[in-house]
């Protein structure tokens, strides 16, 4: 059973980033390396503190009460496959996750070399901002041309679907839906209706909303589309070019 977990968690993560792929039914954040999670905890035990999806331990830490679980996990012990633990170590290879949870509910997650998609279908029996706001049913991780960890979630919108699936997430309901973006050196001047261009990547939105405002918060910007039916987000890379000094689009 153990190893079948691990095998499992090992799908879903990305050593080159640092985080497990969404969607996440209950997460209290976005980058593992900011705040203590329980298997950020575990993984910080089996692979040291250099290598694990996990804050460096001071005296200010992110949801700190979780460290608790330290010597019961260290006295417990765990044993990771060695399949799993290639995947905790380096980036392995491109992957497409389907997972059913009941009857009505499906999680999608795609994992590339350079970013990481997550999304599930709910059968319009959830939605998005609900209390405490830890459901993300949308989400994305990459890195900016300097490294830092950038992300993007679905925090507010009504009852729908959502399907990850290779560089492309489709979201269906009905209503306003509000996507953050937290990505270091991003503009709102540079997040259109229709192009979304942050630092490390762009992506290209195919929406029938009635209408768009942006809204920038403390270290992140809201995208609110109003009165939509229906989303495909085409997520690509974006590369600097050194010797031209230009940004210009990958090829995945």
């Amino acid at each position: 059973m153990e190893a079948g977990l691990w095998k499992d968690i090992a799908l879903y993560y990305h050593a080159g980033l640092k985080n497990l792929a969404g969607p996440f039914d209950r997460s209290y954040g976005m980058d593992m390396t900011d705040y203590v999670s329980l298997t950020g905890l575990w993984l910080r035990i089996v692979l040291g503190p250099e290598t694990a999806p996990f804050p460096q331990i001071g005296a200010r830490l992110n949801h700190p009460a979780d460290l608790i679980y330290a010597p019961v996990f260290a006295l417990v012990g765990t044993k990771v496959p060695s399949q799993a633990m290639q995947h905790f170590r380096s980036f392995v290879q491109e992957r497409q996750i389907e997972r059913r949870i009941t009857d009505k509910r499906v999680a999608t997650a795609w994992i590339g070399r350079d970013f990481i998609l997550g999304a599930e279908a709910t059968g319009s029996t959830k939605e998005a901002g609900t209390p405490g706001n830890q459901f993300h049913p949308v989400t994305a991780h990459w890195r900016t041309p300097n490294g830092a960890l950038s992300w993007l979630q679905l925090v507010k919108a009504p009852r729908g679907d959502a399907r990850a699936e290779k560089e492309t997430v489709t979201v269906t309901g009905a209503g306003d839906f509000t996507f953050r973006i937290h990505a270091p050196g991003c503009e709102a001047e540079s997040l259109k209706r229709q192009l979304w261009k942050a630092p490390g990547i762009n992506v290209q939105v195919d929406s029938d909303a009635g209408g768009f405002t942006i809204t920038p918060g403390n270290g992140y910007i809201d995208l609110v589309y109003h009165d939509a039916t229906r989303f495909v987000l085409h997520f690509s890379k974006v590369q600097l070019n050194a010797r031209v000094g230009v940004s210009i689009l990958s090829a995945n």
